[in-house]
């Protein structure tokens, strides 16, 4: 997973993917984690990863900082893209 400082190459678990999270710029994401948990809601926390990780790459896509990969995507059989934006 992409974040501040580039791949890291895996998901490593909970914490690991938070305190990326956390050092990108996302630092409620705690409180936003406790609200969803505490309303007992049917989200699981990496749900909420998730969600933050779409908001990161849809920014960087904004901002025109995203870089996808690979740089030139093969095609599947309907003709989208099949590529990842980080």
């Amino acid at each position: 997973m992409a974040w501040v400082g580039g791949v890291d190459g895996c998901k490593c678990g909970w914490f690991a993917v938070f305190k990326n999270v956390k050092r990108s710029g996302f630092s409620r994401i705690e409180e936003a984690v406790d609200a969803f948990l505490r309303k007992k809601v049917a989200v699981a926390k990496d749900d909420i990863l998730d969600a933050y990780a779409a908001l990161w790459s849809a920014e960087r896509i904004y901002l025109k900082k995203a870089i996808r990969i690979p740089e030139k995507p093969p095609k599947d059989e309907k003709g989208l893209c099949m590529e990842i934006w980080r």
